[in-house]
């Protein structure tokens, strides 16, 4: 752990080489205890039951072309729902709430409790932000948008996801 590695990919059509810090994984008995906290104030928040969070008047009107281009809907990561998602109270992005199974979406497994971080390589914080680039995207006549997703016990993962 600590030592850095060169890593070759390509960004934007163009070849590059990052480095990465290794890390050392959490063992399954530390990821299994990041669950949800009990005594957490916000019961609407409880992101972990089904049905739970924000309702449909809270999530606004920006998911719609979220929802059409995409087939996701999606809810503004809080700290507490990132605790219960197993990730830290300052991650930044959108929580997936629901995947249409017959978009691109959903036939590349994303699901509901991911964590989109960003999409076409700008940060996403907030609904308005997912929409800004759907709508980005859409205007410049692309196919497809690749998001960043954050999965619990998952490494973070790039997933272009096709415009519908």
């Amino acid at each position: 752990p600590g030592s850095r590695i060169p890593i070759d990919l390509i960004r934007d059509g163009k070849p590059m080489t990052i480095q990465a810090v290794v890390g050392k994984r959490p063992t399954e008995q530390e990821l299994a205890q990041q669950t949800f906290d009990p005594n957490a104030k916000d019961d609407d928040e409880d992101f972990t039951k089904p049905g739970n969070g924000p309702s449909a008047g809270q999530k606004g009107a920006l998911n719609g072309p979220i929802q059409k281009s995409l087939g996701l809907s999606v809810i503004p990561l809080t700290p507490v729902i990132a605790r219960q998602l197993g990730s830290t109270e300052d991650t930044r992005g959108v929580v997936v709430t629901a995947v249409d199974d017959s978009s691109d979406a959903g036939a590349k497994g994303l699901q509901r409790g991911d964590i989109i971080l960003s999409a076409g390589f700008r940060p996403i914080t907030t609904v308005a932000d997912l929409s800004a680039a759907v709508t980005t995207a859409k205007a410049e006549n692309r196919v497809a948008l690749l998001l960043r997703v954050q999965r619990r016990g998952i490494p973070v993962q790039y997933q272009p996801v096709r415009l519908r």
